[in-house]
């Protein structure tokens, strides 16, 4: 939203942004909301439920500040042209500045993360480099689904009973929408399930293995596996998970794994013949 609001052609809806940003300014008595340096109490006042002052607010979190380059040379088409800069950015930590024009949504992602958890020399987890080094293999639902699984923002049915509300306004069930006899929270919807447990001993089989796979190779968080097994792994979950949403929607009756298996070989076959 941000950047878009330093672009010269923003769509109209901007000039809210604008006027909003304006209004921060004023409270402050600064020129600009987004070069300022406001102090905790200035931060802790920029009201969650508004869009604009919400996003504000993560600015300041990811370091971002003006008094930056206004203007950038660029190659374009062979030839060196110079471009107009905000002076908006955020300083790298390895030294220089990336401006916001080329801030990236991971970017400003993965600084929000290491200052929320304070984390100074903070690793993502093994499953994200995996997951990066077979995407090609993978579908856009499947990449979005191990993002989601990786950052655990699935939502499990204990997550949903604090917020949803069934057709009688009532707190939904937290009962396993496959098990149907346990409650489904994060440990029993990613490894516990006796589901999942079916799943993974099925894949595993289909592998030549004798026993099932381990929590850490069935999150992809062991090294040292081989490509064939990590894709198997990747695509078996994202077709349990899309069996287990309709159960939940009462689409299915009962979890039927020899079903998902086939499924699951359609899909390695089409790789092979990529």
């Amino acid at each position: 939203m941000l950047v878009s609001l330093m672009t010269k052609d923003r769509q109209p809806w901007m000039k809210w942004v604008e006027r909003k940003l304006d209004k921060v300014a004023r409270r402050w008595g600064v020129r600009e909301a987004m070069s300022a340096k406001p102090n905790k109490t200035q931060l802790k006042e920029l009201k969650e439920d508004c869009i604009v002052e919400s996003t504000l607010k993560i600015w300041f979190e990811i370091g971002g500040k003006g008094g930056g380059k206004q203007k950038e040379e660029k190659e374009e088409k062979g030839e060196t042209v110079e471009i107009e800069l905000s002076g908006m950015g955020v300083d790298e930590e390895k030294g220089g500045w990336t401006p916001i024009e080329r801030l990236k949504t991971r970017q400003a992602y993965d600084r929000l993360i290491r200052t929320r958890m304070k984390l100074k020399n903070y690793k993502p987890r093994k499953a994200h480099k995996i997951v990066l080094g077979i995407q090609k293999q993978m579908t856009a639902n499947e990449r979005d689904y191990w993002w989601r699984l990786t950052h655990r923002v699935i939502q499990t049915k204990k997550r949903e009973s604090k917020w949803k509300k069934d057709e009688n306004g009532e707190s939904e069930t937290r009962e396993c929408p496959v098990c149907k006899v346990e409650e489904e929270d994060w440990e029993h919807y990613d490894y516990e399930c006796r589901g999942v447990k079916e799943m993974n001993k099925k894949v595993a089989e289909s592998m030549g293995r004798t026993h099932a796979f381990s929590r850490s190779e069935w999150s992809l968080e062991e090294e040292g596996m081989e490509k064939e097994v990590m894709l198997n792994i990747a695509k078996a979950r994202w077709i349990y998970h899309c069996e287990r949403v309709k159960l939940a929607k009462r689409q299915r009756r009962r979890l039927n794994t020899e079903i998902l298996m086939n499924r699951l070989n359609r899909r390695m076959t089409i790789v092979a013949a990529i």
